[in-house]
């Protein structure tokens, strides 16, 4: 999505096809939102890596009779425990974020964590993605 040229060689090839939606990420593991989200929490912790326009990406394939699937990875996340190992997976020796598979994990018992995550999908909600 965040490149003007790739976004029109994707609706061009949608045009051309049976293909009649995007998956785009919002959310990577590596913990960066993909958009200006509004959500503070994510913006003070510094996940906030605007790639691309989300309102200006969703008009366009609204306009072209395109589906949207916005992909975000939850519990998975490079940021989130670093900024606050207070809401990680974390190791009971002392207390710092565990790296399994690959990578960080928020607790996924936290509801905190689940606060923030529920914002970010009713933000995407509001702003008209068609499924998430």
């Amino acid at each position: 999505m965040a490149s003007d040229q790739k976004r029109e060689d994707i609706y061009r090839l949608i045009e051309e096809t049976e293909l009649n939606a995007i998956v785009f990420n919002v959310k990577e593991d590596s913990g960066y939102i993909n958009y200006n989200t509004s959500i503070e929490f994510f913006n003070e912790i510094g996940s906030v890596k605007p790639l691309y326009d989300i309102d200006q990406v969703l008009a366009e394939m609204d306009e072209r009779g395109i589906y949207s699937i916005a992909r975000i990875v939850l519990f998975k996340d490079g940021i989130l425990p670093k900024a606050r190992p207070d809401l990680a997976i974390q190791n009971i020796n002392n207390g710092s974020p565990i790296y399994l598979d690959g990578g960080y994990w928020a607790d996924i018992y936290s509801r905190e964590v689940w606060k923030y995550y529920t914002e970010l999908v009713m933000e995407l909600v509001k702003k008209g993605v068609d499924e998430i």
